[in-house]
């Protein structure tokens, strides 16, 4: 993660050098607000979330054991991201965005399984569950522009919120509700209103929005 971070910067620093003599002179353009929405996809590859045994199944071997039940993992989650934006230009070539809002969970991000230690029948068994309904996001880039093109360094930050507990008959009953966050850092790259990035962190994410400015 710190190497990527470190090309990251040395690529913008050898843009900067590029890029200096032809601009030194530029006026500045008019930063603006920006609305933005599109789709989203990270991974939670790697999270466990551990779950006790509930208290009717007292019956059941090691039930007073915490993580008795087992544990969950819930893979990629896709979204739609909503969200509100600041662009300021440092000049026509350079500027920097500032973004934040709320993820929205495109599909039922779910996984459930049967108790670890419960070997009934699924019919009469227990079972354990954990899914992402929502998040929210911020994010800054750095950007180059050439003319309606440009490109540059995306820096996400993403707060998944993970609902576990027990499915009792197909009613969930919670037990916990998690914020987990999703830091990451990777290539930019827009064309008027549209953009999109790749993520590097936790696996491998990507998005792309429209942006409307105002």
């Amino acid at each position: 993660m710190k190497g990527l971070i470190s090309l990251a910067f040395t690529l913008l620093f050898a843009i900067t050098l590029v890029a200096f003599p032809f601009n030194i002179f530029a006026q500045m353009q008019k930063s603006c607000f920006r609305i933005l929405g599109g789709f989203n996809s990270l991974t939670l590859k790697g999270r466990e979330f551990s779950h006790n045994t509930h208290p009717d199944d007292f019956f059941l071997p090691d039930s007073d054991v915490p993580g008795s039940a087992g544990t969950t993992e819930i893979g990629r989650v896709n979204f739609i991201p909503i969200g509100l934006g600041y662009k300021t230009y440092l000049s026509t070539l350079y500027a920097i965005t500032f973004d934040a809002g709320f993820l929205i969970a495109l599909e039922n991000n779910r996984d459930i399984h049967q108790n670890d230690n419960d070997s009934r029948h699924p019919f009469n068994a227990a079972f354990v569950y954990s899914e992402v309904d929502w998040g929210i996001f911020s994010d800054i880039s750095f950007q180059y522009h050439l003319n309606s093109f440009y490109f540059g360094i995306e820096i996400q930050l993403e707060g998944v919120i993970v609902d576990s507990g027990w499915d009792r008959f197909n009613s969930d009953q919670n037990t916990n509700y998690s914020m987990e966050f999703v830091p990451s850092i990777g290539p930019q790259i827009g064309y008027k209103f549209i953009e999109g990035t790749v993520q590097f962190g936790n696996g491998v994410g990507y998005s792309i929005i429209g942006v409307y400015y105002f």
